[in-house]
């Protein structure tokens, strides 16, 4: 899959996508023109952490607020394996606006499920746990299985597609 995908005139059928993008298609599951259906198990580990994503990302906030988390060798230590640990959950990356329009038309591109949204858009998860969205802002964009999970939990998002 890796070497089908360097060739990227061939797998994006004449997009092209810049490093951001390479990067960021690398965590969707996807395969050649098609997509990829995951495994029960993944989907709903993410469907939990989409559930309780605010309150995650409120305990990280209230950690890093932490002069005896911050400032002490265990402490440091913790965040240390904490960050290391997340890595493996579900995350979002900051891309150039040019590289969310090529993921956006890659995406768009594969054949899946007529009806399954490929693509949801809403607020920013991160910044309305910490009280720090305003509105009307929706730039965070969630992908295939992503979408149908975010979008059964209300969270705010709305089908990119309709």
């Amino acid at each position: 899959m890796i070497q089908e995908f360097m060739n990227v005139s061939t797998v994006t059928h004449g997009l092209l996508l810049d490093s951001f993008t390479l990067m960021l298609v690398g965590h969707v599951a996807f395969g050649g023109d098609k997509l990829v259906p995951i495994g029960r198990i993944h989907y709903i580990l993410h469907w939990f952490y989409g559930k309780y994503e605010p309150l995650i990302l409120r305990l990280g906030g209230w950690l890093l607020r932490k002069k005896f988390i911050t400032d002490s060798q265990p402490g440091r230590a913790l965040l240390t394996l904490l960050a290391t640990t997340s890595y493996y959950l579900p995350h979002g990356i900051v891309v150039p606006t040019a590289s969310a329009v090529n993921l956006v038309r890659f995406i768009e591109s594969l054949q899946g499920e007529e009806n399954a949204p490929k693509l949801a858009v809403g607020p920013c998860v991160c910044q309305k746990a910490l009280d720090r969205w305003q509105e009307p802002s929706f730039k965070d964009i969630v992908v295939l299985y992503g979408a149908e999970i975010y979008l059964h939990l209300n969270l705010g998002y709305r089908d990119h597609q309709r």
